[in-house]
């Protein structure tokens, strides 16, 4: 009798106070890692393809067979290199 009156006493006090019984998931509920997102921007290297021009001499034939030399625009695709900020999203812990 006496175990029975102790057993409703305490859960008795435990329904008037709110208290709950300690689980696995409430540590975790508690102790959970902050996390926030923090936005860095960092400079990146593209490379962009451009068409440039450029002369060339060149040696060519009249109708005699007589060679003469001449100059020649020619175009060529180069890579130019340019630099690009780019927003980065990392996440800082609390």
């Amino acid at each position: 009798m006496g175990r029975i009156l102790l057993a409703s006493v305490m859960a008795a006090v435990v329904a008037l106070t709110g208290a709950t019984t300690a689980k696995a998931s409430n540590y975790n509920d508690y102790y959970k890692p902050c996390y926030k997102k923090v936005v860095c921007y960092e400079t990146v290297t593209c490379w962009e393809a451009r068409t440039e021009s450029y002369t060339k001499y060149v040696t060519k034939y009249d109708h005699c067979g007589r060679p003469y030399t001449c100059e020649v625009v020619c175009y060529r695709d180069v890579k130019v290199p340019y630099k690009k900020v780019v927003p980065v999203v990392k996440w800082a812990k609390c």
